[in-house]
């Protein structure tokens, strides 16, 4: 598996766990870290992605922006993405975005968002 420098990657139950790394809000870091997402989006091609929060400890709107984009592009593929892990000031954010995104089980632990993305 290809090592990223921005986010760990690991499968548990079919499902392909995403672990964001703190970039701040930083626009070079945060640029970069998009790349990266999206060439392991593009080369991966993701059926099933659950992307945790918990190592976040910022949420910029270059952080949120970039992840609609990898949400876009696996959704496109035809691969279906949740979010975990996120602190209670996260969730509010996330909530505001819309019940279109995969942001609904944002506030639940991973091991239950793996069971959600299993059972569709």
């Amino acid at each position: 598996m290809t090592d990223y420098h921005h986010f760990e990657i690991r499968e548990q139950d079919g499902v392909q766990i995403l672990y964001l790394s703190d970039v701040g809000s930083d626009r070079e870091a945060v640029a970069a870290a998009g790349r990266e997402l999206l060439r392991f989006a593009e080369q991966n091609k993701p059926d099933r992605l659950l992307i945790s929060f918990r190592a976040l400890r910022q949420l910029s709107a270059l952080v949120v922006g970039t992840l609609l984009v990898l949400v876009k592009t696996i959704k496109a593929q035809g691969g279906r993405v949740e979010c975990c892990s996120a602190p209670e000031g996260f969730q509010e954010v996330l909530r505001m975005l819309g019940r279109k995104l995969p942001f609904d089980h944002a506030d639940k632990p991973e091991s239950d968002v793996i069971e959600i993305l299993k059972e569709k």
